[in-house]
């Protein structure tokens, strides 16, 4: 392999697919180690509070608001009976805990109600955008800065001194702005799929399904919805960051 095609970090020298692999293991370990906290602050911000006439109920597969039984307002529907009292009480969606006093606290409960494995609720549709995202991000980012960095030792070879204060900083800034766009490019229809199943709770086949309706109605670009907030927002903060740091 030729050497602009290797990237040297403190004397090691990592080549394209050694930089995805690193990348990609990062990208899962964060995952597995910040999901539960993810879940446990959502949680936390998202507590029911629930009001007298109504509360939420979801059997799993769709939720359903019921009212509450007690004295009715003026205008209210009369009170109708969705689901019997044993189907409310046998239902382990329902009897989760709703109220937390803190995050260690909301660690006990989610973990001892509902079980362990619901820390990390969501870990499959974070991990659909997540690990590709940073291989590709951290993979052109490397290959960006390299290649930049040769094409300046090539130009102050032949014309001497590159007369730009803070050259690697703009190198830096350049590198991670371009890397941060064609990332954004790439696995923005996989942002729409994380989306779908976790807004709508789908399953992979129902993905498809979805993705392949939106194709018919809005034709290929409606897999790039978004695209714009997504790149204003995002790569600002990826050109600003490695000169920062």
């Amino acid at each position: 392999m030729s050497r602009d095609k290797l990237s040297t970090v403190e004397g090691i020298t990592l080549s394209p697919h050694q930089q995805m692999m690193s990348s990609g293991a990062g990208a899962l370990l964060v995952s597995l180690f910040m999901t539960p906290l993810d879940v446990v602050k959502i949680r936390l911000q998202t507590q029911d509070r629930l009001s007298r006439k109504c509360f939420l109920y979801s059997n799993g597969i769709m939720d359903h608001i019921c009212p509450r039984r007690g004295r009715r307002t003026n205008g209210d529907p009369p009170i109708r009976a969705l689901h019997t009292a044993e189907e409310i009480c046998n239902c382990k969606w329902y009897n989760r805990p709703k109220y937390f006093n803190g995050t260690l606290d909301a660690f006990v409960k989610i973990a001892k109600t509902e079980g362990i494995p619901s820390l990390w609720s969501g870990l499959s549709p974070t991990l659909v955008l997540a690990i590709p995202t940073t291989m590709i991000y951290f993979t052109t980012y490397e290959q960006l800065k390299g290649r930049l960095h040769n094409a300046k030792s090539k130009y102050e070879s032949i014309h001497g001194d590159f007369n730009v204060s803070n050259s690697d900083a703009l190198i830096s800034l350049s590198a991670g702005g371009f890397a941060r766009v064609w990332a954004v490019t790439l696995v923005s229809p996989l942002e729409l799929i994380r989306t779908k199943m976790q807004s709508q709770r789908m399953a992979f086949y129902q993905v498809k399904t979805c993705i392949r309706d939106l194709v018919k109605t809005r034709g290929i670009q409606g897999l790039w919805s978004g695209y714009t907030a997504t790149i204003l927002r995002d790569v600002p903060f990826s050109a600003l960051y490695w000169p920062l740091y």
